[in-house]
């Protein structure tokens, strides 16, 4: 990238941060760095030369890392916010800090750090694009977080969150309790009993896919009934691309709440296919008959051929804009190009264009998954076992 990214370092042990200096000495041709040993100090750097990324230590006197990075979220609503904190505190730092973007275990691993801004920010710059956000803006129909879903965040962001009050939450929006019924009892999410009740759903349903359910119902309704859209079949394949791309979140021997991140995105990924549908149905309905060509270039190409933007990152923009975690973001905004996160490792990205590919949820001349993907992973016969799990899942009609 032309311009350096400006990066300030936050934490009150003076021998941490000149450790970080040294470490990180190679970024300094990429890297603009500055140091704070406090929250005021860093408050004060940033009201004078605002950056691009804040690292902050949780674990501060006076000002901690998440009322530190609360105030620069007001004052810097672009700025990457990271906080590093204690491994013995992890859990109840991810559920505290709301305006944390990324959390990073000490003693950090100063690679990971790197990989991990630098990745993030070029995510940023590409959704930066002033044509992701006139085609947004243009539509006719934006989804807008509801309250309800505000409240419910809030509730799932507590150190104990409460099913009885998530269901009380849920079932307050009529439409929210209605489509989680109707979710909770479709075969597609491979439940083994019908579901009457909210409280029952939550529970079968679990927290972890709550937050991505009420999101995605809002998503989906923001444009039910536009023709020609299929949104319908859309939903089914959204569906059950994100229990696909859990299951091999989980096979691929990812953690937990990457197993999660995967569910989310795998339900989120062609949001932005709902966007389009609704600026002009009309125009979608030429990109999505130019897809169907075997030989063609695949959805996305005949996206940008026919709007200047595809789903993918259009969907991104949105998720983005309304602050869901940068995995998740990522995962959507790259779920067509999964080298973009290097390593051997599986990753959310990786299992949502795993899932994605294997459900054949584009047209066919958009049915290339990177080849070089199942060797990068050491797949192997999981690939194909995986394979026959997509073929079994249910059409859920």
């Amino acid at each position: 990238m032309a311009e350096r990214i400006r990066v300030l370092f936050v934490d009150d042990e003076r021998q941490v941060l000149d450790g970080l200096m040294r470490l990180l000495r190679p970024q300094r041709q990429a890297w603009d760095m500055s140091t704070a040993g406090s929250g005021p100090a860093a408050l004060a750097l940033v009201a004078t030369a605002p950056v691009d990324v804040v690292v902050s230590d949780m674990r501060m006197p006076g000002m901690d890392g998440a009322e530190l990075l609360t105030r620069i979220k007001a004052l810097s609503p672009g700025t990457l916010r990271i906080i590093l904190s204690g491994q013995s505190e992890r859990e109840a730092s991810l559920r505290r800090v709301g305006p944390c973007h990324h959390y990073l275990a000490k003693p950090c691993d100063f690679q990971r750090l790197v990989a991990l801004i630098t990745r993030s920010w070029e995510l940023r710059c590409e959704l930066s694009d002033p044509v992701l956000a006139t085609m947004v803006g243009a539509s006719p129909a934006l989804p807008s977080l509801p309250e309800a879903y505000q409240h419910l965040i809030e509730e799932l962001q507590r150190t104990e969150p409460s099913p009885p009050r998530i269901a009380l939450l849920v079932g307050q929006d009529i439409g929210m309790a209605a489509s989680l019924l109707h979710m909770a009892n479709s075969a597609a999410f491979g439940l083994d009993r019908t579901v009457s009740d909210i409280a029952d759903a939550v529970a079968l349903v679990g927290l972890d896919a709550i937050r991505a359910m009420m999101l995605a119902i809002h998503v989906f309704h923001a444009v039910a009934g536009t023709p020609p859209f299929a949104a319908d079949r859309l939903w089914r394949h959204s569906l059950a691309s994100a229990r696909l791309a859990r299951e091999i979140a989980h096979g691929g021997g990812c953690h937990p709440a990457t197993c999660a991140t995967a569910f989310t995105a795998g339900l989120l990924h062609d949001c932005g296919q709902l966007l389009l549908a609704v600026r002009d149905p009309a125009g979608y309905a030429r990109a999505m008959e130019s897809a169907m060509d075997p030989l063609g270039d695949g959805i996305a190409v005949c996206e940008r051929a026919q709007f200047g933007v595809s789903h993918d990152l259009l969907g991104a923009w949105l998720l983005h804009h309304w602050e869901l975690p940068d995995e998740v973001v990522e995962a959507v905004a790259w779920h067509h190009q999964p080298g973009r996160i290097p390593g051997t490792a599986m990753s959310a990205l990786a299992a949502v264009h795993i899932a994605d590919h294997l459900l054949g949820g584009v047209p066919p001349g958009g049915r290339h998954a990177d080849a070089d993907l199942a060797t990068r992973l050491g797949l192997g016969q999981r690939l194909e076992g995986w394979r026959a799990l997509a073929q079994a899942m249910p059409d859920d009609r």
